[in-house]
């Protein structure tokens, strides 16, 4: 169940990206293009770290509690660290710098996309 949830999370987060980094070389921003490609990365990483948390909850014990705070802590350090080396790299730094947002904000639209369109029976029930 979880796997199937993965792979609709990353196929959605991929067709995301595709259209943005589409139109953002049609507009012929490469900042932007290269901020986002940089988030989009980030964002598949991190929908994997989470996944990774998520297996850990399942077990109660205290260095999974320890691994799970070190998981929450990387993904953070690993999203701050797109954001330097985009605004390091490009010279359009504002543009580089709201890619690599639009990027890693697409784990949440991804997920928003997958519990809508293919949550199904998977959903919580009510009552």
């Amino acid at each position: 169940m979880i796997n199937d949830v993965l792979k609709k999370m990353y196929f959605t987060t991929f067709m995301i990206a595709l259209f943005v980094v589409g139109s953002s070389i049609v507009i012929s921003n490469k900042s932007f293009s290269f901020g986002y490609i940089i988030g989009t990365i980030g964002a598949f990483l991190y929908i994997y770290s989470l996944y990774r948390d998520i297996i850990n909850l399942n077990y109660r014990e205290i260095s999974k509690k320890r691994k799970i705070l070190k998981g929450f802590s990387l993904r953070y350090f690993f999203s701050a660290s797109l954001f330097l080396l985009a605004g390091y790299i490009m010279e359009d730094k504002v543009s580089a710098l709201f890619g690599v947002f639009l990027g890693l904000i697409n784990v949440k639209i991804s997920a928003y996309i997958v519990g809508l369109f293919y949550g199904g029976d998977q959903r919580e029930k009510k009552g």
